[in-house]
């Protein structure tokens, strides 16, 4: 990455002025209706601004009075009245503009906080909108006529954990249907780079059988790639070790069957997401143009047997399908969801299954079953049927990410009457019928351990039973995630926990317990660490392989929290609004992606910020100009803040104030 300038002279001009610490309580702040009010203009982001009408114009008060929305008139204008005095964000937006937030710096930034005292009037706030970007174009079928009905969808580059992601865009329409013309038009977009995918509709009779003349195109075609393949393998001077292919011979029509059908086309027109382009497109521009055709690829059968242990009926085993993203762009995930909706099967009574029309790829088999605990008075497993079989698709953040688009197989949801079993298998498709394929479930893995209660507050701990446990697959890169329900989970009275079904990858720890009421309930218990093979699995994942029997885990839940607030100020004492503060771990083992220790604050327009949720630990602290999404993530942005960075400790239950000062000014 490259070092920004200006951000790092702001980060080497901040001095620390001050600090004490304090333990304090959650407290709760009734806010009531006040005299304060916001008012300004709305306008286009242009060389000559002009009035945006009927612009929606959102005021959120941050002390929990709750949310304003108006709209502005015909001149631009608005006024947000009878505010109390507290804390707000102010936000307008209005399609096909990019929403604006006050103070904010970039289109998809946090803006700043706006701090009101009673009966003060602040009139003076402009707000610019830009207009969304447009992305357009055409699709054909293969004979090069316009393509009806076909899904479009844009995907946005950015930075994601730390890792360059494909992700719908936090704006505009984000995905469109061709008309009668082949055509699309994707707007409201906010500037970046994109992907472009197209997937046709799936219906019967897309799935056929090829004539000869299309059979003997298509395996020239084969024949043509494996002659280049082997060609440049011979180009590597025959490195021993390096097979050299034989072409296939064309197949007889009458003796193998060949079907097609139509696959994701990423653009300019392949069906491999690693060999994608992308469009880039700047603030309000229009990209069009953006035309390709769809593509008919050879498609095969998967067949293969599931081996289940006694008491288990193979009719309900639950098999889940998935496209592998193939590395690059890592798109075949999102692209691969309504073929994947269509690859729904149970095996029969012998076990066997058979996936039909399967395009070339690498795919991931899964299956899961349940079977009831002796003596067990729960509910039953989930018999097979069609409700068995329907696929769910979550996203745990909404915005669309992919690495956070997960696919849920229902029905198989943690219950600790019931034992569940697992099996997962690669499977790699070239065109070429797959069979032989075999699936052998075994009993999930066991993690074992203790729940303790430490108060800051020294007051007894909660009831062991009400503690709830959960367990989530953590992504690991590329195309969406399979989740085969939540592992089962078990608390008893002396604090022993044990989670069953636990399937072979990566994953983190949540933890909760339900909160009290009434005088003297003090505040809620929080997941402070869950000590896992020796390490504590909410700052690093915990990576499960088949066999592992884990135990003596420990989960320790809290009272207390950690926070830093403070004031940030220019040399001649006046608020710095504009800078963020950023506040992360001083052991550099901790800068990995989605870190609880690395978090940022924007301060209001009174200077003062505060950075909530720490755990205990030793910090560095900093401000920054300028902070692009995502950009806390890299180690190598953290290294360059270390030099112009104040050190920070936090004990269990503190709140530190630490104020600090750029000095020679703004």
């Amino acid at each position: 990455m490259k070092p920004r300038a200006s951000l790092l002279l702001a980060a080497a001009l901040v001095l620390a002025v001050g600090t004490h610490a304090q333990q304090v309580r959650d407290q709760t702040t009734t806010v009531k209706p006040g005299t304060a009010a916001i008012s300004g203009t709305i306008v286009t982001d242009e060389q000559t601004p002009q009035p945006i009408r009927n612009a929606a114009i959102t005021v959120v008060n941050l002390d929990g009075g709750g949310n304003r929305t108006t709209y502005t008139n015909e001149a631009g204008r608005f006024a947000v009245t009878g505010l109390p005095a507290g804390r707000f964000t102010l936000g307008a937006s209005k399609p096909p503009f990019l929403r604006a937030a006050y103070g904010s710096k970039r289109i998809d930034s946090p803006g700043t906080t706006i701090t009101l005292k009673d009966g003060y009037q602040m009139t003076d706030v402009t707000l610019r909108l830009t207009r969304g970007s447009v992305i357009s174009g055409r699709i054909t079928d293969e004979n090069g006529e316009p393509a009806f009905g076909v899904s479009v969808r844009v995907l946005q580059a950015r930075l994601q954990a730390g890792e360059r992601s494909f992700m719908a865009p936090n704006a505009g329409t984000s995905s469109d249907t061709t008309d009668d013309r082949g055509m699309f038009r994707v707007f409201g977009l906010p500037p970046g780079e994109y992907a472009v995918t197209a997937t046709p509709r799936i219906q019967s009779g897309e799935v056929r059988a090829m004539t000869e003349e299309e059979l003997r195109a298509t395996m020239q075609a084969v024949q043509q790639q494996q002659v280049a393949k082997a060609a440049a393998q011979n180009a590597l001077g025959g490195q021993a070790g390096v097979p050299v292919p034989t072409p296939t011979p064309t197949p007889s029509p009458d003796v193998q069957k060949v079907t097609v059908a139509y696959a994701p086309v990423y653009y300019p027109g392949t069906t491999t997401s690693s060999t994608a382009s992308t469009v880039t497109v700047g603030a309000g521009e229009e990209r069009g143009g953006v035309e390709f055709g769809l593509r008919l690829v050879r498609t095969a059968k998967v067949e293969g047997t599931v081996v289940v242990p006694q008491g288990i009926a193979p009719q309900s085993v639950q098999l889940m399908m998935m496209p592998v993203a193939s590395g690059g762009m890592g798109l075949a995930g999102m692209a691969g969801i309504e073929s994947l909706a269509m690859q729904r099967v149970t095996p029969g009574p012998d076990g066997k299954f058979t996936y039909n029309a399967i395009a070339p790829g690498q795919y991931v088999i899964s299956a899961r079953a349940t079977k009831a605990a002796e003596g067990a008075s729960g509910a039953p497993p989930q018999a097979a049927g069609s409700e068995a079989r329907q696929v769910m698709f979550t996203s745990r953040t909404g915005g669309g990410s992919l690495d956070d688009t997960m696919v849920v197989m229902p029905g198989m949801n943690g219950d600790p009457n019931v034992t569940q079993y697992w099996a997962q298998t690669d499977v790699s498709v070239d065109g070429a019928p797959v069979d032989g394929v075999t699936l052998a479930l075994e009993p999930g893995m066991t993690i074992t351990g203790t729940v303790e209660f430490r108060s800051v507050l020294t007051r007894p701990g909660a009831d062991f039973k009400t503690v709830m446990l959960n367990l989530l697959p953590v992504a690991t890169g590329g195309g969406m995630r399979l989740s085969m329900g939540s592992p089962a989970s078990r608390v008893d009275a002396s604090g022993q926990f044990t989670i069953t079904g636990v399937t072979p990858g990566r994953y983190r720890m949540t933890g909760n317990v339900p909160a009290t009421r009434g005088p003297g309930a003090g505040p809620p218990w929080r997941l402070a660490s869950a000590l896992v093979k020796g390490r504590d699995i909410l700052d690093f994942p915990l990576d499960v392989a088949p066999g592992d029997a884990i135990a003596d885990a420990v989960l320790t839940f809290t009272d207390g929290t950690q926070n830093v607030t403070g004031s940030l100020l220019d040399a001649a004492g006046r608020p710095a609004p504009d800078y963020t503060i950023v506040v992360f771990a001083a052991d550099n083992n901790y800068w990995t992606p989605q870190s609880r220790r690395i978090r940022t604050a924007r301060p209001a327009t009174d200077g003062k910020f505060t950075v909530t949720g720490l755990p205990p630990g030793e910090y560095r602290m900093a401000a920054v100009t300028d902070l692009a999404p995502g950009e806390t993530n890299d180690p190598a942005f953290l290294d360059l803040l270390v030099p112009a960075s104040v050190k920070l400790t936090l004990a269990a239950g503190e709140t530190k104030t630490q104020d600090l000062k750029i000095a020679g000014g703004l």
